[in-house]
């Protein structure tokens, strides 16, 4: 092996173990233990020491899960909708590394909504703010049919609320208007059409009707009421206001990091996956966010195609910004009416709390339904949240760790001199890896400082590694062997 090659291989094989050793842990079986285990607490009861003012626990919600592209057809799996399927750039729906309790579940499945909203319950939710795609008129010319996996999810949130009717669930819902009626195909378009054509107050109008008459009227006894009229959200750059229509509260809701956001964006309501700006992100109606992790490097490596640099915060548990996020809540209670969660089951993003396998190193079990249920009663009661020390296991591994992430490869495929084994060779990076940490450590590193700066370095190289591994070895769905290789693009 020539020094060039040497070299590459070298970087490759370090980034892999240090990737590794995030991802697997030593001697562990995954990420559902590096939490601590708690017992279900239940629906949270309201402190009478916070008087008589209730704050709700709201979730934001996705309900694109299991669908066909073509037919809007509910079918489950991996490569049905947004449960890794690829289809080429912007368009992919990639990053899922781990696998729901409920399996890899279709959005209408009456079955899995009933577990959800018994989850939720158990976690201390009372309302979910749902994604909503439109209802397939997405140049919203009157016609549908311009998109059936938005015509699906459509269908969802019908599913959703004639579900919490049926059980006769406690939850309330609000609608949550995506942008769906921009960045259109060129078929909706036409040549040298507007892709992002003006958005009048004439469409809003409609879409507003729309959402009242097909959900809202209908249902209207399930909607959570914000400041008097039921609450619609849109997401930026969606917007519903200039109707000024006194049947909803209208709230925009955007991601801006900037401490300055209300001024910078005139929005509403705002949320960045960033500790340091918590204390900014109040509303002036008293909104704050709470989050588990956001992790978008899966979702990298895997295809889907960023303009901006990923963004990753703590997202194997281990630098306790769930523990942060709430004891900002309790810090600044006297400030905030309505807490929302980001997120329920944003599973590409890593920032889910709804219960997965519990065996995947990236995975939690069923801990963060109940760690969402202790911190928010904590909440109500005003009780501080106890942080402890980041979790230092875990930045190193052991070869049998990284083999399971790179797959069966062998000394050839690595390009390994004859007589050097595989376990060999990566023991011997594995004890670098070690000492460099170690020495770390000895120059005075704080350990809540130590995981995020050795992550940063770690996913920087992550994406090469990951086309490093030969095609049909890549396993996203790590801890059920299940293989889903990324296509070549076409």
């Amino acid at each position: 092996m020539n020094g060039e090659m040497g070299g590459i291989v070298a970087l490759a094989m370090v980034a892999i173990l240090a990737i590794s050793g995030m991802l697997w842990g030593i001697g562990g079986t995954g990420g559902g233990h590096d939490l601590e285990e708690a017992e279900p607490t239940g629906l949270p009861v309201i402190s009478q020491a916070h008087g008589q003012r209730d704050i709700p626990l709201a979730v934001l919600m996705n309900l694109w899960f299991g669908f066909d592209l073509e037919s809007g057809h509910s079918i489950g799996g991996l490569k049905s909708s947004h449960w890794n399927l690829d289809v080429g750039g912007s368009g992919s729906r990639v990053g899922v590394t781990y696998k729901p309790e409920y399996g890899f579940y279709a959005s209408d499945d009456p079955a899995v909504i009933r577990q959800q909203l018994s989850d939720m319950e158990k976690a201390g939710i009372s309302v979910i703010i749902a994604g909503w795609h439109g209802t397939g008129d997405r140049n919203l010319d009157g016609i549908d049919g311009d998109d059936r996996e938005m015509e699906a999810i459509d269908r969802a949130l019908t599913a959703l609320l004639r579900e919490i009717e049926q059980t006769k669930s406690p939850v309330r819902v609000a609608v949550l208007v995506e942008p769906f009626m921009f960045n259109l195909p060129k078929r909706l378009v036409g040549p040298g059409g507007d892709p992002n054509p003006p958005f009048t107050p004439e469409k809003q109008q409609g879409v507003l009707d729309g959402l009242w008459d097909n959900i809202y009227e209908p249902y209207l006894d399930l909607m959570f009421e914000w400041d008097g009229p039921p609450l619609v959200v849109t997401w930026g750059p969606a917007n519903l206001k200039d109707p000024n229509d006194a049947r909803f509260s209208v709230r925009s809701f955007g991601s801006e990091r900037s401490p300055s956001w209300k001024t910078v964006t005139g929005q509403d309501w705002n949320w960045y996956p960033d500790v340091s700006l918590l204390p900014s992100m109040i509303s002036d109606d008293g909104m704050f966010v709470v989050f588990p992790r956001f992790d978008e490097h899966w979702m990298a490596i895997m295809g889907q195609p960023f303009a901006r640099p990923v963004r990753t915060v703590d997202p194997l548990f281990k630098e306790r910004v769930y523990e942060q996020v709430w004891q900002a809540a309790v810090d600044n209670r006297a400030k905030i009416d309505l807490l929302v969660l980001y997120h329920w089951n944003e599973h590409q993003e890593h920032s889910a709390i709804e219960p997965d396998m519990g065996v995947a190193v990236t995975g939690y079990g069923r801990t963060l339904v109940e760690k969402t249920a202790r911190y928010y009663s904590q909440f109500l009661a005003g009780e501080s949240i106890e942080i402890t020390p980041p979790d230092q296991s875990g930045v190193w591994s052991t070869p049998s760790k990284i083999k399971q992430y790179i797959g069966s490869l062998d000394a050839p495929e690595l390009g390994l001199e004859p007589g050097v084994s595989v376990d060999s060779f990566l023991g011997e990076r594995l004890r670098e890896a070690q000492s460099l940490i170690e020495s770390r450590l000895d120059r005075g590193y704080s350990p809540f400082d130590l995981p995020a700066g050795l992550r940063n370095i770690h996913l920087r190289l992550t994406s090469n590694i990951y086309n490093y591994i030969p095609m049909n070895k890549r396993n996203p769905v790590m801890q059920i062997g299940e293989f889903n290789p990324k296509e070549p693009t076409r």
